[in-house]
């Protein structure tokens, strides 16, 4: 989900801006309303990103799929003020978001409450990654690996990585989707 395109707009005294690339640099325009999240009621100097190929990938979703995981990093739920998330990355590392344009990773945080309600919220729940690996037995498979120590895997680190909440482990969400039967 956090590949998809993304356009962030924030809402300004006068109105809304869209953030635009004009002449290598990042310009603010004004634009109207965009499309807001449901249930979100923005303040002045809320910001967000509007991702408008996820309502189509989401409705593909529930048209086809009996079940989902839906596994990104991102928040619950949008604050009031919003969440400036569009980020860029290279090498695993933040960057300027123009920074070699094409050679990095756009991305964003996604908001699970939207997910949710765009693919029916009684079908979803949702949890941090680090509470799904551990709810689906990832102690049982680690805990082997751990006591064994196998030179050629890095299991301490990676178990931190996926676990620490300042990590994955809550930086990362799981959205479960069931289509609801007739």
């Amino acid at each position: 989900l956090d590949a998809l395109p993304a356009q962030p707009y924030r809402l300004t005294a006068t109105g809304w801006e869209e953030l635009w690339v004009e002449n290598n640099a990042l310009v603010w325009r004004p634009c109207p309303q965009p499309p807001l999240p449901h249930n979100w009621q923005p303040t002045v100097g809320a910001q967000f990103e509007h991702l408008p190929d996820m309502a189509n990938l989401l409705g593909q979703i529930k048209a086809v799929a009996a079940a989902a995981l839906l596994i990104d990093y991102g928040a619950e739920n949008l604050p009031p003020a919003g969440a400036e998330t569009l980020q860029a990355l290279q090498h695993h590392k933040p960057v300027p978001l123009l920074h070699e344009a094409g050679n990095t990773d756009l991305t964003v945080h996604i908001n699970f409450a939207e997910v949710a309600h765009q693919l029916g919220a009684t079908n979803c729940t949702l949890t941090s990654l680090a509470g799904f690996l551990l709810g689906h037995g990832l102690t049982e498979l680690a805990l082997p690996l751990l006591q064994t120590h196998p030179p050629h895997l890095p299991t301490e680190s990676a178990l931190q990585r996926l676990l620490h909440p300042a990590q994955m482990g809550n930086l990362h969400k799981v959205l479960c989707y069931t289509r609801s039967t007739p």
